[in-house]
């Protein structure tokens, strides 16, 4: 069976659910069920929600308290019933055969199929088509997860997202993967690197039928000042992730989405140092960063210099001395 559950977090998004749920309904692919999940709005979107679903049986209206881009997203995972699963933003919308070139060839439930371009469109104008993944020769096909990996680097960070993937709800619910909740700082690249641990491989079709829209001051579910234990939670979880890819694997290069996360573990060690966290703990921390980070290997390839001297020093100097140079840096900026 190929049914597709389509899962769209909503929040304030009053001005774009049309545009995106008509996109989907008008498909040409039609063994969908849209589940659109209200994040606690505050404006009229779970109204119109609820008049899609009188509408169109296709349609799930579904409302929770507020609680995130995740937390709404692992909501729809639970009450999908599909046996693919999509995740659409609720400003994007999709070409009419977004969905039918997913199957345009034989796949089984054990792969990710990820289409190779999208449109990345600012304030409704200047659309660019971006390749998903790092050079404009790689193949399409079938690969494994190892060998898709190592492809001109595996995917762009800004391709990480839940987007042009189909995704195996048989892979998702057996192996209770979910999007990592109180952190909004790369939970959908860590949900991604937690597929791939568990699936035999990646279909990787042509076609350029999603529009992924940036908005000028839109009301978002992620957008907040990010406090600085969500970055270093989001950085413990990469490298949880990161062993166990290694465990299966043995050796896989997942460079690709390291620099992302070593920004965000910098930001996050610079921003303990200006809360009311006590020092040991602090050192403790430190320790534990310091740990995960000599497990790793670095080069400028997958870093700027700025990112790969601040970590060289962070690996080689003592906790305390650490702890005093952050000190002394957070009190700069």
């Amino acid at each position: 069976m190929n049914k597709v559950s389509v899962i769209i977090p909503v929040y304030n998004a009053e001005k774009f659910i049309a545009r995106c749920v008509e996109s989907i309904l008008s498909q040409s692919f039609t063994e969908t069920e849209i589940l659109l999940i209200d994040d606690g709005s505050s404006d009229k979107s779970f109204e119109i929600c609820k008049e899609y679903a009188i509408f169109d049986s296709r349609v799930i209206s579904l409302h929770k308290e507020n609680g995130g881009v995740s937390s709404a997203r692992n909501y729809g995972i639970e009450k999908a019933s599909g046996d693919w699963i999509l995740f659409v933003d609720v400003d994007d919308y999709i070409d009419r055969e977004y969905i039918e070139h997913f199957f345009k060839n034989p796949i089984h439930e054990n792969i990710l199929v990820i289409q190779n371009e999208y449109h990345d469109c600012y304030n409704g104008q200047n659309q660019q088509v971006k390749s998903v993944i790092h050079g404009s020769d790689v193949a399409l096909g079938y690969f494994s997860v190892k060998d898709f990996c190592c492809l001109s680097q595996g995917l762009k960070k800004s391709s990480l997202g839940p987007y042009v993937k189909l995704f195996s709800a048989k892979i998702i619910k057996e192996n209770k993967l979910r999007f990592m909740e109180g952190s909004a700082y790369c939970e959908d690249m860590l949900f991604f690197i937690r597929y791939l641990n568990h699936c035999d491989g990646i279909y990787h079709i042509g076609y350029t039928g999603y529009h992924y829209i940036i908005t000028q001051g839109q009301a978002s579910l992620t957008r907040r000042k990010i406090p600085y234990n969500e970055y270093l939670n989001s950085f413990f979880e990469y490298c949880e992730c990161r062993k166990a890819l290694l465990t299966k694997y043995k050796e896989i290069d997942i460079s690709w989405c390291c620099r992302k996360l070593l920004s965000g573990c910098i930001y996050g060690l610079r921003g303990m140092m200006s809360s009311a966290v006590s020092q040991q703990q602090s050192l403790n921390t430190i320790r534990s960063v310091q740990y995960e980070l000599n497990k790793m290997s670095f080069s400028f390839k997958q870093s700027n210099w700025k990112i790969f001297l601040f970590i060289f020093f962070i690996r080689k100097l003592n906790p305390k001395v650490t702890y005093s140079f952050l000190k002394l840096l957070s009190s700069k900026y």
